[in-house]
């Protein structure tokens, strides 16, 4: 009893603390150690459902620079714009969040994903609104099944170990991918790839993004159920650094516009 009392008085401190979906996260042990290694993400469904064996086709589009958008405020005027003003980062994410359109996005610890929170006052919730990555990344099946989208984006920043050896990412090739199931096993990826430079690494994390229409003409999200976000580090310091002390930090995955079914 005591046990269940703890975890509700948890989950009502972060809920009155940030006002957010992660609530519904796991207990604040999970992934949130004083180790730094301890703390990156074990993704399993790169592995199982996702695994390189069920990748029937691989389409891969690079995001010139032309094309990709770093920070909100360089989003369409349409998109970037609320009652009449230009958003900033938190209320974009609060209009739109993944959790708001499907429900079961608030539950579990990849929440935090879809939750719309970037940032709070509260030491735990700092600690708790990211995925630490190492460049294997990680996978994530959707409950629902996508038909359209206009952009999409990831809030990220650079973490690091210091004290332990470890060194910032500058620069880093992410890939994010989108996947189509073929038939009940198989899938077609499709793999968005963003060169990012200087990336930020303390603060707020920044967007980086793309709207679809710009990078991949003719390609439709209608049919995907799963995405995945990996990495390649590209400056020579990061790199040679050891991996459990260099990742990089996911805050928020958004498809603005999106329709489910």
């Amino acid at each position: 009893m005591k046990n269940k009392h703890s975890l509700i008085g948890l989950s009502l401190f972060v809920l009155v603390s940030c006002g957010q979906d992660v609530a519904y996260a796991l207990d604040r042990t999970t992934y949130h150690t004083d180790v730094f290694a301890d703390n990156m993400y074990q993704d399993t469904v790169l592995t199982s459902t996702l695994a390189p064996e069920y990748i029937a086709s691989t389409t891969i589009y690079a995001v010139n620079q032309d094309n990709l958008i770093a920070g909100v405020t360089n989003l369409k005027e349409a998109d970037r714009m609320y009652n009449n003003a230009v958003i900033n980062d938190d209320v974009f994410m609060k209009n739109n969040k993944l959790s708001q359109t499907i429900p079961e996005l608030k539950y579990g610890f990849e929440s935090k994903l879809f939750d719309g929170m970037l940032h709070c006052s509260d030491a735990i919730r700092v600690s708790k609104s990211r995925l630490q990555l190492q460049e294997s990344g990680f996978g994530y099946v959707f409950p629902n099944t996508l038909t359209s989208g206009t952009f999409t984006g990831l809030y990220i920043k650079a973490g690091a170990d210091t004290l332990s050896g470890g060194v910032y990412i500058s620069d880093v090739k992410v890939s994010l991918s989108f996947y189509e199931p073929l038939d009940a096993i198989n899938f077609a990826k499709h793999e968005f790839q963003m060169e990012i430079a200087s990336v930020r690494r303390s603060d707020f994390p920044q967007f980086y993004g793309f709207y679809f229409d710009d990078v991949a003409s003719g390609f439709s999200l209608d049919g995907v159920t799963a995405f995945s976000v990996t990495y390649d580090i590209l400056d020579a310091a990061a790199s040679a650094s050891n991996p459990h002390y260099t990742a990089l930090f996911v805050y928020e995955m958004v498809i603005a516009k999106s329709v489910w079914h």
